[in-house]
């Protein structure tokens, strides 16, 4: 019975993917022809550039119905974990929205800022997300990627680099 139900599952996706558009690869065999994205986590942006050249070979290539997602999680105005993926299109956008929330801890501040520590001495957290949809834009997330890098000194980038629309490609 499970093997009936994984080989239903496995039909189902490869039917649902047949949408998309295919390229050969000469590493996987077959790749999606969407945004391209590196697919990583780790405490900071070089980490987890690595880690996608490690187990991946590089950036991959999303479904088309989908785009890369970057995630940034900061205590204390500091980097403590970052993550890029694949994610479809409208959670992405909801999540980038998020953003402009008000912080928990501080209802004067949105979830993304650049504090260190909020009235009481406490360290502050933040998330911030982008997202980045074709794939002539993986230049701009490169770019992305080395701007918050350049800015870890400033405790990160301000919200306005990360609601920028030009990065979005929609």
């Amino acid at each position: 019975m499970k093997l009936f139900g994984f080989t239903l599952a496995t039909v189902s996706v490869a039917q649902f993917a047949g949408n998309a558009t295919l390229v050969d690869t000469p590493r996987w065999g077959k790749q999606f022809d969407g945004p391209a994205c590196f697919k990583c986590e780790g405490n900071n942006w070089e980490e987890c550039r690595a880690q996608a050249w490690e187990r991946e070979g590089g950036p991959i290539s999303c479904r088309e119905d989908k785009v890369c997602s970057m995630v940034e999680r900061r205590r204390g105005g500091k980097i403590y974990r970052v993550e890029s993926r694949c994610k479809q299109v409208d959670v992405c956008k909801m999540e980038r929205e998020h953003n402009l929330r008000p912080c928990p801890q501080m209802p004067s501040a949105t979830e993304c800022n650049q504090m260190e520590t909020d009235h009481n001495g406490a360290e502050t957290t933040s998330v911030c997300r982008n997202c980045f949809q074709a794939p002539e834009h993986f230049d701009e997330q490169e770019a992305f990627m080395n701007k918050i890098d350049a800015a870890a000194a400033q405790n990160g980038l301000p919200l306005s680099e990360w609601m920028k629309d030009s990065f979005y490609g929609n």
